[in-house]
């Protein structure tokens, strides 16, 4: 299990699902800004009934939607607007800050640019998706991703944070050791059910010739 798995590992349900989720984020909030008045003297943003209930349900989806963007490690949803200072230049989340891009001079569009192109970076990945998703080879390693951060888990029941814990140095020797091990493991447990294979195929082999050797009970003319 990834901490984060990105874009290029995904299998391909993951992938659709993301696309179309984004697909929903991306028309809600075109739709919210498309509900909000502006007044222009002084300049405010009104949030009207509508507006007020498309806010509350896409907050619920902003961390889902700030994963999906930062799994497709080419999508940064970081835009640079003016300070607090004269001169200043920071760099705002427009996915944190998605209702309240007016107060940092940012424009809607800026939100709906990083959410398309997100929406088609994963429409790019599919057909690699396919491919990976039919390849054993994947699997085998997605199993070892959760395989090599099970010795973490108990420290979230300690309400501790697992995941930093295993992206430190020390955890990630010990991540590349259980990995070491699961794959020494499964080298094992294959050369021995090759044996016990080889073994049958022999025992088989043996029984076909000496049965050959018997004589029949109907010899022919």
């Amino acid at each position: 299990m990834s901490l984060l798995i990105p874009l290029r590992r995904i299998p391909v349900w993951t992938n659709w699902s993301r696309s179309r989720f984004l697909r929903r984020f991306r028309d809600g909030i075109d739709a919210y800004f498309r509900a909000v008045r502006y007044e222009a003297f002084p300049f405010r943003v009104i949030e009207t009934d509508m507006a007020a209930s498309l806010r509350r349900q896409l907050e619920g989806d902003l961390m889902r939607c700030r994963i999906a963007v930062a799994a497709t490690e080419r999508v940064s949803p970081l835009r640079l607007a003016p300070g607090d200072q004269e001169g200043q230049v920071v760099r705002i989340n427009v996915i944190t800050e998605a209702f309240q891009l007016h107060r940092y001079n940012l424009r809607r569009e800026d939100l709906l640019e990083v959410l398309d192109a997100a929406r088609q970076a994963y429409d790019d990945d599919r057909r690699a998706a396919w491919v990976r998703t039919a390849n054993p080879l994947y699997w085998l390693g997605m199993a070892l991703d959760v395989v090599e951060v099970l010795p973490f888990l108990p420290l979230g029941w300690l309400r501790l944070d697992w995941r930093r814990a295993a992206r430190s140095r020390p955890g990630r020797a010990v991540r590349l050791l259980v990995r070491a091990g699961a794959v020494a493991g499964l080298v094992v447990v294959i050369i021995r059910v090759a044996g016990l294979q080889r073994v049958a195929l022999d025992a088989a082999w043996r029984v076909y010739h000496g049965a050959a050797r018997i004589p029949s009970r109907f010899p022919g003319p």
